[in-house]
């Protein structure tokens, strides 16, 4: 038990010194991003704590600190927010306590994408009570919208100064829209197929001047870890209307980061980066049934001031009023440019567990970060099996290998003084 405490202590300490460091970075900011937030009935029946109450946090615990330290992080949450009268489900039709909105913001969340393929499961109910609680939770969203709203209507979002126009859109709906009536569901979201509303949307998005702006797409085919030709081509339609930054998700594994390189009306170049799946950060899939579906990615999108002897790249030339200056890296329009993009994996530890409220329940969750050495590793509420370890080391193989860049690289830790700390991009 004192080892144990030890090493909670040291993972602890990383995390204070990795967010400290960042402090000292001026003027730097961080945003997060992560993919789907599943919640299938087993992570449901986990969490029932008796008495009609659930507590989902003890799923996002040891991750909740890299989270936090961002100074914004972003999921998609892939169900609809349900009540005890209706109830609660899982696949095909997922309807989830409120009490899973409450534990990713304690986890770190401040935006939420609503829109995918599970938007519809609870119908004009699903979606309104889905909004209802994360805006009583204070979190931003995106994707779906009230019936009496105007969906072409982007989320503009401040971060310590850098303005975010962020957009998302679906590819599909599970033909789910019958549960919606039929004057509703132009209000309600925006297929990514829908070329003219997308458009319209990039052009409002435009409108906002904002530093930078954002598409979160639910896209591709499940459990391919390539994207597929239609991705490609709507990644390079959002790329030439003006977005920055593509973020996708839906096909639960991860799939690679490219650059799509153009070159605007004044010939300047420009990278801008899409990753095409960011794959699950929680779920109950498992990579036994579907293999990789257990990896996800910890996205971080590192922005910093122009000009201000910043580390740059060569690639391109952009006029930066008086001087100029490379950057590699969309510029956006703004004073803050991209300077970097890392990523930390994650992997869902699913393990034997028995509720004591919950007979049904026979499996437990928690998020974890996967690390090149395991020994780094604290997980604090259930110790790793023989066979947990083996799965952990190959994931952390797996997903480096099939996403790693000479631009797009893993955060890197390193022991300091018996303290595991964060080494600096």
């Amino acid at each position: 038990m004192t080892n144990h405490i030890n090493k909670f202590l040291s993972i602890s300490l990383l995390l204070i010194t990795a967010t400290v460091a960042r402090a000292n970075k001026k003027n730097e900011i961080q945003l997060s991003v992560v993919g789907d937030l599943m919640c299938h009935m087993m992570q449901i029946h986990y969490a029932y704590i008796g008495k009609g109450e659930y507590d989902f946090f003890p799923q996002f615990k040891v991750i909740a600190p890299i989270l936090q330290k961002a100074d914004c992080t972003i999921g998609n949450l892939e169900t609809t927010i349900s009540n005890a009268s209706i109830g609660y489900y899982g696949y095909p039709l997922f309807r989830t306590p409120g009490a899973y909105v409450a534990a990713l913001k304690r986890a770190g969340f401040d935006i939420l994408t609503t829109i995918n393929n599970h938007s519809l499961d609870g119908g004009s109910f699903g979606i309104d009570n889905t909004l209802n609680v994360i805006k009583s939770y204070r979190l931003a969203h995106t994707g779906t919208f009230y019936a009496y709203e105007e969906p072409i209507t982007p989320l503009q979002y401040n971060v310590n100064g850098i303005n975010f126009a962020i957009i998302a859109f679906t590819h599909s709906l599970n033909c789910n829209e019958w549960f919606i009536p039929k004057e509703e569901l132009p209000n309600r979201y925006i297929l990514i197929q829908d070329k003219k509303r997308v458009k319209l949307m990039v052009e409002r998005a435009k409108a906002l001047n904002p530093d930078f702006i954002i598409a979160c797409v639910h896209w591709g085919e499940e459990y391919f870890l390539q994207p597929n030709n239609e991705q490609k081509e709507q990644a390079k339609f959002l790329a030439h209307l003006g977005v920055d930054i593509i973020l996708g998700s839906h096909p639960h594994v991860p799939q690679p980061l490219e650059l799509i390189t153009l070159t605007d009306k004044n010939g300047i170049k420009k990278n801008v980066p899409v990753i095409y799946s960011l794959s699950n950060f929680v779920a109950n899939m498992g990579h036994n049934n579907h293999p990789h579906s257990d990896i996800g990615i910890i996205l971080n999108l590192n922005f910093a001031p122009r000009g201000e002897g910043d580390d740059k790249d060569d690639s391109n030339n952009v006029d930066n009023s008086e001087e100029t200056t490379n950057y590699f890296y969309s510029l956006g329009s703004g004073n803050f440019y991209l300077k970097s993009i890392t990523y930390q994996p994650t992997w869902i530890h699913i393990f034997d567990y028995n509720n004591n409220h919950e007979k049904r329940c026979k499996k437990g969750f928690e998020v974890v970060p996967l690390l090149e050495d395991y020994s780094h590793l604290e997980v604090e509420h259930t110790p790793f099996s023989a066979n947990a370890i083996t799965r952990y080391n190959q994931a952390y193989k797996d997903v480096t290998t099939h996403l790693n860049r000479e631009f797009f690289m893993p955060v890197k830790y390193q022991r300091d003084s018996g303290n595991i700390v964060e080494e600096p991009n």
